[in-house]
């Protein structure tokens, strides 16, 4: 997402608690929180805005094989 032009990434749980916020995203996202803890599988909800263009929302799933 680099090269993207991404001005801002959200990343929120289930129940709708932003667990990850970051202005000028530069692919630093690998499932943690902001403080930096491991997030736990699951699904989490994501919101991407861009410099030129519309923002876009999706969903994704993190799954930690042990």
């Amino acid at each position: 997402m680099s090269n993207f032009n991404v001005n801002k990434l959200e990343i929120f749980n289930r129940y709708g608690r932003k667990v990850y916020s970051r202005v000028n995203y530069k692919k630093e996202w690998e499932g943690q929180t902001n403080s930096g803890d491991e997030l736990p599988d699951g699904t989490y909800y994501y919101v991407i805005e861009f410099a030129d263009r519309e923002a876009t929302t999706g969903w994704i799933y993190i799954n930690r094989q042990q």
